[in-house]
């Protein structure tokens, strides 16, 4: 060493020697810069973490910003301050991707992939439930968002994408207006996120929505709607877009809304709940025909099984508001021929009967329709041409049993209000 110093000098080994050490320094403080940024990228993250379990959208969006100055390189902490949606954030999004680690190259593909869907512009392919959601994002506008996405279940999708598309079907739905496609948005979306900011909100949708017309006992709906939505005026405007989507649910929702504050329609609706024994209010309504009053009881009347209350309530209803209450009282009655006469497909609703059982001296068959319906209009079973009387068939729902008394292998027929069913020979 001493020889090498002799040859080049001592002044320029030691010009040497100290421009080592100031890289070594340089290299020590950018070690120690890094670091620091690094740790407080890290610090940040969780911040935003914790503010979004926390519901602080404002808290949420500072810390995601901050993460992603500290480290503008690594993409878990930029990605969480992008809005795909803009056009500065999807180049922020290239320049990462130009540059990205193996293990980050699928979540930012899918990201840069969902952004372009997001601006309406091809997204190229991308693989796994993330392209299966990625390539449902335009149908939400065509159908209003009323079929869900069908997921291939080959690799699970990030959750900012799933969480993104679900809210945007969500949004679909709502301005559609059809109240089973928002039922089923809302189901979804509360269930990826039960501590959401709206997750009040969307509990009392799934609450009014999911139950039947009348079916609250008085004051229950109000009070569970107030603790799901604390805000008297978001909670009352809330109401009242519900009685938009679902006429049936008036009488129960127009209840809640305070005397003071409803409408002449919500006080006629509200009161069907609040005030009198059913059969009362039929005959109130019979005596005084009010058009609004009778189609708030007829939701209600159905629900109860009243078809002794229905009937004359339909009939004063005018002819074109007659056909839904007509064809729902059918059903429940079973009456197939009114519902073909109402313009129902005639053989779905043609009666039929499953393959007989003979065991015991009965015979045992299903009586019902393609629609499920079981039609009530008396069954009349023939053996060898002898008609059974009446207390030896017993009907069990869809089951009939009828008693042989000792015939097993002669000719049957099953009639229903005097029309052939079915026909065939007994076969043990």
């Amino acid at each position: 060493m001493n020889e090498l110093f002799a040859r080049i000098g001592y002044r320029t080994s030691g010009f040497i020697l100290s421009g080592f050490a100031a890289l070594l320094v340089a290299f020590g403080l950018w070690t120690m810069v890094s670091a620091v940024f690094r740790w407080m990228a890290v610090t940040d993250l969780r911040d935003y973490q914790l503010a979004t379990l926390g519901r602080d959208r404002a808290g949420a969006a500072a810390e995601a910003q901050a993460a992603a100055q500290a480290q503008p390189r690594d993409a878990v902490c930029v990605l969480p301050a992008l809005d795909l949606a803009k056009e500065e954030d999807q180049r922020t999004l290239e320049r990462l991707l130009a540059h990205a680690r193996p293990g980050q190259r699928d979540a930012l593909q899918a990201a840069a992939a969902f952004g372009l869907a997001l601006r309406g512009k091809p997204p190229g392919e991308v693989g796994g439930d993330d392209g299966a959601l990625i390539a449902y994002l335009p149908t939400i506008a065509a159908d209003g968002g009323a079929h869900a996405p069908k997921l291939p279940g080959e690799r699970p999708p990030h959750r900012g994408i799933l969480a993104q598309v679900l809210l945007r079907r969500f949004q679909a739905t709502w301005t559609a207006g059809v109240a089973a496609s928002i039922r089923d948005a809302a189901a979804a979306l509360l269930l990826l996120d039960p501590r959401q900011p709206d997750a009040g909100r969307l509990h009392a949708i799934l609450l009014v929505l999911s139950a039947r017309p009348a079916s609250f006992p008085p004051g229950s709906l109000n009070a569970q709607l107030s603790s799901l939505v604390n805000d008297s005026v978001a909670r009352l405007t809330l109401v009242r877009q519900l009685i938009r989507l679902s006429p049936a649910h008036a009488a129960d929702l127009s209840a809640v809304i305070p005397p003071e504050q409803q409408s002449a329609e919500e006080r006629t609706s509200g009161s069907l709940t609040a005030n009198g024994r059913l059969d009362d209010q039929v005959r109130a309504a019979l005596t005084t025909p009010n058009e609004g009053i009778m189609l708030a009881l007829l939701p209600r009347v159905l629900s109860e099984g009243r078809a002794d209350l229905a009937r004359p309530l339909i009939a004063q209803l005018r002819n074109d508001l007659r056909p839904p209450f007509a064809t729902a009282l059918a059903q429940a009655e079973g009456d197939l021929d009114t519902l073909v006469r109402l313009g129902g497909d005639a053989a779905l609703y043609q009666a039929r009967i499953s393959a007989p059982l003979i065991a015991n001296g009965r015979m045992s068959f299903h009586l019902s329709c393609a629609a499920g319906i079981i039609p009530h209009a008396p069954v009349e079973v023939r053996i060898d041409g002898r008609t059974l009387s009446a207390d030896k068939i017993t009907r069990f729902g869809s089951l009939v049993v009828a008693e042989l008394g000792g015939a097993t292998t002669a000719p049957f027929e099953v009639r229903l209000a005097d029309k052939l069913v079915a026909s065939g020979k007994l076969a043990p």
